[in-house]
């Protein structure tokens, strides 16, 4: 029997199984969101508005230690587990719902600077999607991201 399939009730059905997926989202001066599987876990990750903020000691003089300079991210990362009952209903929808996403959701003759970005890479055995927009989106994107949040139990918005 194939790795890819699995016994049930005495049938064998074939097994989707999810190889890679990435998706962030965010804009210019505004929160941004993004997770990824690696190793059979999600690793989420928000950034706040400006991405990084400098936490530089106020008082800097010439007997400042420019080695002890504190530079910190406020950004959050945590390491998802999910079910597999969990993971193939997402699998499974992903697949039917997003599946025939277009490549590229840019509006033509946009020259506005600050609007807001996505991109989605999603590869199982079944299908691979590749999609990204910048301030467009797919008619069931407000779907996906509801389902996304849901297995993830973190927001994208």
């Amino acid at each position: 029997m194939c790795h890819h399939q699995e016994k049930c009730g005495g049938n064998t059905k074939l097994s989707t199984q999810l190889l890679a997926f990435k998706f962030s989202i965010g804009a210019y001066l505004s929160n941004r969101y993004s997770i990824e599987l690696i190793n059979g876990k999600m690793n989420y990750q928000s950034f706040p508005e400006s991405g990084i903020t400098a936490n530089i000691n106020p008082k800097l003089d010439k007997y400042t230690n420019w080695n002890k300079l504190k530079v910190e991210l406020n950004s959050y990362e945590e390491l998802i587990s999910i079910p597999k009952k969990d993971l193939q209903e997402f699998i499974l929808f992903t697949e039917k719902n997003c599946g025939k996403w277009k490549k590229n959701y840019t509006p033509k003759n946009e020259n506005i600077l600050d609007g807001n970005t996505w991109e989605m890479e999603f590869k199982s055995n079944q299908i691979n999607i590749s999609s990204n927009g910048y301030n467009r989106y797919p008619k069931n994107f407000n779907s996906f991201l509801f389902v996304l949040e849901q297995l993830t139990g973190k927001i994208f918005r």
